[in-house]
């Protein structure tokens, strides 16, 4: 209840398929960022800021996440958390 038309969520790809539906069901866009190895199959705080755009109203944190299991550290969890509260976005 977060996002209304058009507006974006940012997601980690990959990630728990039902999530974009989600979003899309209330008529918001999943702005899914791609992840890998290098950071976890885990959205950090650099990747979430450098795609916070003025359309952006949340980001979508799995941790553990969903397929792959992995966890976020809790200074990253609360880096993206600062990202999103400053911007306005949950």
């Amino acid at each position: 209840m977060l996002v209304g038309d058009g507006e974006a969520v940012l997601m980690a790809d990959p990630g728990y398929p039902c999530n974009r539906s989600f979003v899309r069901l209330m008529g918001g866009v999943a702005d899914e960022i791609a992840v890998g190895a290098d950071t976890a199959y885990q959205l950090t705080p650099e990747l979430v800021a450098a795609r916070w755009t003025a359309r952006t109203r949340a980001v979508m944190v799995a941790s553990p996440s969903n397929p792959t299991g992995t966890l976020m550290p809790e200074k990253a969890l609360r880096e993206i958390a600062a990202i999103a509260n400053a911007r306005g976005g949950a």
